[in-house]
Parts: structure tokens; C-alpha cells; sequence
């Protein structure tokens, strides 16, 4: 996915939109990228910050 930064925000959500089918699940290189929303109270501000806790602990 190419976009320029002299185009505007609202141009590259419309082509990021266009360029994925669906902007929930996508490649990042090789690796599969897929997003989902859950009802809990957790950001995910929080999460990551859960996250990297654990792996500093190992």
C-alpha cells in the first residue's frame, strides 16, 4: 500500500479502504493482521501496556 504525505487524511483512509477489501484483516509484510472490537472495559492502551509487562517479567 502506497500513499504520499502530501495527500490529505480523509484521501488516505478512502484509498487504504480501497486498496483492502477489509480494513480489519490485512498483511503487514508477511504477517496477517486482524482487529476486532470486544464489549469489556479494557483499552487497548491497557492491554499493551499488560503485554509488555509480561514480556519484560521472562
Amino acid at each position: 500500500m502506497e500513499t504520499a504525505n502530501r495527500y490529505t487524511k480523509e484521501y488516505k483512509i478512502k484509498a487504504y479502504i480501497k486498496q483492502n477489501d477489509n480494513p480489519y484483516c490485512f498483511l503487514s509484510g508477511e504477517t496477517k493482521v486482524t482487529m476486532c472490537f470486544s464489549d469489556n472495559s479494557q483499552t487497548i492502551e491497557n492491554r499493551l501496556r499488560q503485554y509488555f509487562i509480561t514480556m519484560n517479567r521472562r
